[in-house]
C-alpha cells in the first residue's frame, strides 16, 4: 500500500526528539498507531453462532467474518530517520 505524500502544512517535528524530521537526512517515518478494543457483543454473537452450528467455518461465513474489535484511538506522528531506528521509539509512541 502506497501512502500519499505530505504537504508542507502536514510536517511536524519528530515526535521523539522534537527536531525537524529533515535534520536526520532525506528519509523519515510517518507512524500511525491504532489502539483497538475487543467488541464483546460481536464476540458473543460469533461464539453463540459457532456453538449453534458446531462449525467455526460456517459461523464465519454466516456472520461475514465480522470484526471482533473496534478502533478506540488512532494517531499519526512523524519520526526522523535517526529516531526511527531506535527500539524505544515505538514503545514511546504507544504510551500516548
Amino acid at each position: 500500500m502506497k501512502a500519499p505524500g505530505l504537504k508542507k502544512a502536514e510536517f511536524q517535528p519528530c515526535a521523539f526528539c522534537g527536531n525537524p524530521v529533515g535534520n536526520a537526512g532525506l528519509q523519515f517515518y510517518r507512524v500511525t498507531t491504532t489502539l483497538h478494543a475487543f467488541d464483546d457483543d460481536a464476540i458473543r454473537r460469533v461464539a453463540n453462532l459457532e456453538a449453534a452450528t458446531g462449525s467455526p467455518a460456517l459461523a464465519s461465513r454466516l456472520t461475514g467474518d465480522e470484526p471482533l474489535s473496534v478502533p478506540a484511538y488512532t494517531t499519526t506522528r512523524l519520526v526522523c530517520g535517526d529516531c526511527g531506528l531506535q527500539p524505544q521509539v515505538i514503545a514511546a509512541l504507544l504510551e500516548d
